[in-house]
């Protein structure tokens, strides 16, 4: 939720070989556990005037303590200056996978150390955004440029942001403008790849602020799928390479918030709202060539906020929410829906939420919230009897938060609890569903706090849960077909991060190194099947493991120059499920993935170079199908036309060297055999290929 202004805040069937038990990620995190408690005794010890500590009151503007190793602040000035998409923007981060389909309308979805994308929350200013008919919020629907700057959780976020989810959470900031100015950005592209920005901040003084965006956007697509010939059982006749249209997109995006100050309160008011209309042409090997999808959405959010209420060390805040979403299918063949359809899908939310923060001792900060939601889906389908199908939901949540400072400014622990209930009502013959979600949080966190060498370390403990979604309960009357019995996901997980950071300011040097190691086991996975008869129907597949490893190093060095690099290494097998899934890889996870990049500065010239690489995986839980390995690459560089750098000229190229085709590998009959596949991201929609695109960036202060 918003705070004060920042000026005023720091399948073969053949039975998978049992895997050997390995030691739990659990032993790995035990040898970090003694830095926390060798640290303590060379620190510096506590005065007895401690000053109060109100970091649960204001930590940071988005409620997250800088010092959290599971959290990471990620800048996105860049998107002003250049087209920057989610990959751009997220795509090296340790372990962040990204699922964003290969058409025109570039669906989008973020999963978290393996979690399912449904798993994982985004916030807007820390009010929860929602996405539609399914808890998964496009990413692509939310460009980047329309915000200040983002704050990725790989766990959980505050608990106070509302239901918590069990994949971690991605908050957007909106813009805090800090001068009057007015920006402008054309960009043009291979494929009539196009944007065009603006954006105009206002600041009269420290009391009222207004920031508006508006961002245009468009192209043909240049993205290429595998043609089967017809035979989809016989590979000796696909052509990987085939182009097929109907990927041509438009959107425009606008995002308006006016923050002012009223007496003792700090208020806040912002719109986002966007509209998009694209062809779909559907994952490789299921072709669409007329099939259309149209989408707009606008949320609503009010917020106020007292801090230091008189005669008390207290902060109140509220929010409210108002989220309205149309989306429209046109399938005249039928290609993507049995027997074609027109279908629009409306879905309304409203939410309001409250906090009081309190500082109960100079080193002990107390949060209580309490939230509300209702929502409301109605599908509306002239192909079918009834032509409309209305679900509805409410509930309410409540919990707290503590944050102790054990020892100020290098020992701190925040720990919370909260419980969420919902109901969710249907037609009949559907029966009412009733679930009652219990999280809860903890973080002990450690560091020595001194320079020229900052070492930090924290360990972390969730327990969180996910109710089902609409179309899981109750389907989408086409394909999908759903399953009202289905019990809430859960998901435990132990992490710690190791942090090191060396300052050399003498040679413009620093040099940060950051390790991470996770366990989490999770029960009552929901995950879809198909029929017989094709049609797709959720079910609970009871408990995955997932064991990971991250590494992240960047480093800035003298002469402009700076590297960074991260990996990923991943282990989620499924745990049960019968003889023929136990002990297999879940589908849709790559076991490797790394990203590394070289960025220069000199004088006005910036410049940069990325490099993507990702494992191969399974496309299905029996493992019989993979999606082959990809390596992309990307250019940038910036040139500032003038000494006060108003004006630049840049260029970005993606995907550099055309990789679209590699060999995967396909068992049958048992035996394996390596055929060329379309290089496709983590939905099968095969990547596009080389894109080109040029940018004029202005930049003007205003009176």
């Amino acid at each position: 939720m918003p705070d004060a202004p920042r000026t005023s805040l720091p399948s073969t069937r053949a039975r998978a070989p049992r895997r050997p038990h390995a030691p739990a990620a659990t032993n790995s995190l035990i040898l970090l556990v003694p830095l926390l408690l060798l640290a303590i005794p060379h620190l510096p010890h506590a005065t007895a005037h401690a000053t109060p500590v109100t970091r649960s009151v204001a930590p940071d503007h988005d409620g997250t303590d800088p010092r959290d190793g599971a959290s990471e602040r990620i800048p996105l000035e860049r998107a002003l200056h250049q087209p920057t998409d989610v990959h751009d923007a997220l795509g090296g981060r340790a372990g962040v996978h990204l699922r964003q389909g290969g058409s025109g309308v570039a669906p989008a979805f973020l999963s978290i150390r393996g979690a399912n994308p449904d798993q994982t929350r985004v916030l807007l200013d820390g009010i929860p955004l929602h996405g539609g008919a399914r808890p998964a919020v496009d990413l692509s629907r939310v460009p980047l440029a329309l915000f200040g700057d983002l704050t990725l959780h790989r766990t959980a976020p505050p608990l106070r942001h509302g239901p918590p989810l069990p994949g971690g959470a991605i908050a957007l900031h909106s813009p805090d403008a800090q001068q009057s100015r007015a920006t402008g950005r054309l960009t043009l592209g291979s494929h009539l790849e196009r944007e065009a920005l603006g954006v105009l901040q206002l600041v009269d003084d420290h009391e009222r602020r207004t920031d508006a965006r508006l961002l245009l956007a468009g192209g043909h697509g240049n993205w290429r799928y595998l043609d089967d010939g017809g035979t989809p059982f016989d590979p000796s006749d696909d052509r990987p390479d085939a182009r097929r249209r109907n990927n041509d997109h438009a959107s425009a995006s606008t995002l308006l918030r006016h923050r002012r100050r009223i007496g003792p309160w700090h208020t806040t008011a912002l719109l986002l709202a966007g509209a998009r209309e694209a062809g779909l042409p559907g994952p490789a090997g299921l072709p669409s060539t007329r099939t259309r999808l149209a989408d707009h959405h606008a949320d609503l959010m009010v917020s106020a906020r007292r801090t230091r209420w008189p005669h008390a060390n207290l902060d109140l805040d509220g929010n409210a929410i108002l989220a309205l979403d149309r989306s429209r299918l046109d399938d005249p063949l039928g290609e993507l829906t049995p027997g074609g359809t027109t279908r629009t899908t409306r879905t309304e939310r409203g939410a309001a939420h409250a906090r009081l923060a309190w500082a109960a001792a100079p080193a002990l900060n107390l949060d209580t919230f309490a939230d509300l939601h209702a929502e409301q889906l109605r599908d509306e389908d002239r192909s079918r009897e009834p032509d409309t199908f209305r679900v509805t939901r409410t509930g309410a949540g409540a919990g707290a938060e503590a944050d102790l400072e054990l020892l100020p400014e290098h020992l701190h622990l925040r720990a919370g609890a909260r419980a969420d209930y919902t109901r969710t009502t249907a037609p009949d013959p559907h029966p009412p569903g009733e679930h009652l979600l219990p999280s809860a949080a903890a973080r002990l966190a450690a560091t020595s706090g001194s320079r020229p060498l900052d070492i930090s370390a924290s360990l972390g403990l969730t327990r969180l849960g996910r109710i089902p979604a609409f179309h899981e309960l109750h389907g989408d009357r086409g394909w999908s077909v759903g399953d009202p019995t289905l019990a809430p996901e859960r998901r435990d997980t132990v992490d710690a991060v190791l942090r090191t950071t060396l300052h050399l300011p003498q040679h413009h040097t620093r040099l940060s190194l950051e390790l991470a190691v996770f366990d989490a086991v999770a029960h009552d996975l929901i995950a879809w099947v198909r029929n017989s008869q094709g049609a797709r129907r959720p079910i609970n597949i009871g408990r995955a493991r997932f064991r990971g490893w991250e590494a992240r190093l960047d480093a800035s060095l003298p002469a402009g120059f700076g590297l960074h690099a991260s990996g990923t290494l991943l282990d989620a097998i499924q745990r049960s499920g019968g003889p023929d899934l136990e002990g297999r890889r879940l589908p849709f996870v790559p076991e490797l993935e790394g990203h590394a990049g070289l960025r220069s500065e000199w004088g006005r010239l910036r410049t940069g170079w990325d490099v993507h690489a990702q494992g191969p995986f399974f496309v299905d839980a029996a493992n019989t199908r993979a999606l082959p390995p990809r390596i992309t690459h990307r250019a940038h560089a910036q040139f500032h036309l003038d000494r006060r750098r108003r004006f630049a000229l840049g260029a970005t190229v993606r995907n550099v060297l055309d990789h679209r085709i590699a060999d995967a590998p396909f068992r049958s009959g048992g035996e394996t055999l390596h055929l060329p596949q379309p290089v496709s991201d983590l939905l099968g929609f095969p990547l596009p290929g080389r894109t080109v695109l040029l940018t004029l960036h202005h930049e003007a202060p205003l009176p």
